[in-house]
């Protein structure tokens, strides 16, 4: 990907959610513990914030297995360490 597309506040805040929630855990977050992280009640909130992050080629996941989401933009990994510090180890509320 040449030039990074630009993200909306909410997809910011996923990236920010799932970036921080990988570096603490290891692994990804499911999109029922992503949705919780965000306070919403419902899973197609972060799910549909999550395709428009793997249409611009930020994340991907392999269809139908858990926890396959991987950040592939590493731009975009490296100004989410900047804006939160090396280590982090909660996550922002916004």
């Amino acid at each position: 990907m040449a030039t990074a597309q630009l993200l909306s506040i909410a997809e910011q805040r996923v990236l920010i959610i799932v970036t921080q929630f990988i570096e603490t855990h290891g692994y990804a977050p499911t999109t029922r513990e992503l949705a919780g992280l965000m306070s919403y009640a419902s899973n197609s909130t972060p799910h549909e914030h999550l395709g428009a992050l793997r249409d611009k080629g930020y994340v991907t996941w392999i269809d139908g297995k858990a926890r396959t989401l991987r950040i592939l933009n590493k731009e975009a990994r490296a100004k989410v360490k900047e804006k939160n510090g090396k280590e982090t180890s909660r996550t922002p509320n916004m």
